[in-house]
């Protein structure tokens, strides 16, 4: 019973903060100062060329995108965090704190991503700085990709348990 008080508050906060998380993800579509078309060019430009090619023209509208999104990282770290608990609880195990740890990689490797992108924005030429740029996108990605989809695995199933509501 008490894992079932568990399951219940995790997924009530779960839902809240996916609610946050899209409230502030969209502020990147809705204001303009912040509006950065091809971040994911950006992100991942193949070469330190191609990323100067990326970033020419936009430099103000990309550095307000990053000081923003240091605050979109909090918000979808706590999300992934949570995320996490609901998935833990559903199954019934101890939470691991390794997989915590997994939750918290990809915002310590986007907050990392942002301070080089913002040093690369006045040092575009450092091959080191852009290199180091190149590889923590990476592994940002590589740990955001397996959390996004539970994420979405956890949606799909209280969307598909809602409409089943209607035909029971």
């Amino acid at each position: 019973m008490n894992s079932d008080k568990q399951l219940n508050k995790f997924t009530n906060q779960w839902f809240l903060m996916l609610l946050i998380t899209g409230a502030v993800a969209s502020a990147f579509f809705w204001f303009n100062d912040i509006i950065v078309k091809n971040i994911g060019d950006i992100e991942f430009s193949g070469t330190l060329e191609n990323f100067n090619a990326n970033i020419a023209g936009n430099l103000e509208a990309i550095k307000a995108n990053t000081y923003y999104d240091f605050l979109f990282i909090v918000v979808y770290t706590i999300l992934f965090y949570i995320a996490y608990r609901v998935f833990q609880s559903s199954m019934r195990i101890p939470a691991s704190k390794i997989l915590i740890l997994c939750c918290i990689i990809p915002g310590v490797f986007d907050i990392i991503e942002n301070v080089l992108l913002l040093n690369l924005l006045t040092n575009s030429n450092s091959t080191w700085l852009f290199n180091s740029f190149w590889l923590v996108v990476r592994i940002k990605w590589t740990f955001i990709i397996p959390l996004a989809l539970v994420n979405i695995t956890i949606l799909m199933y209280y969307i598909l348990r809602f409409v089943n509501s209607f035909f029971s």
